[in-house]
């Protein structure tokens, strides 16, 4: 399976790929997706205004899906245990 940094250099210079390799990048592990994200747009392998809203909608939703998670899991008795 690919890593992140690979997924970038393959998503080249399309921006919509580069956000999707960047907001799927979150969901693994927030933190080295945000500094491989801030060293390829130091590099110049991606544009700042695609890495912030990536880097953005990519926490927001991750945060959004475990707290649904937490809030179904509340609701199974199974769970509560």
């Amino acid at each position: 399976m690919p890593d992140f940094t690979t997924m970038l250099a393959h998503a080249g210079h399309v921006p919509w790929l580069q956000a999707l390799a960047i907001v799927i990048g979150t969901f693994i592990l927030e933190d080295a997706a945000t500094v491989l994200t801030g060293m390829a747009v130091q590099a110049g392998s991606v544009a700042l205004a695609t890495a912030l809203p990536a880097l953005y909608a990519g926490i927001i939703l991750g945060d959004i899906g475990l707290y649904g998670l937490g809030a179904a899991a509340a609701r199974w008795p199974a769970a509560r245990r």
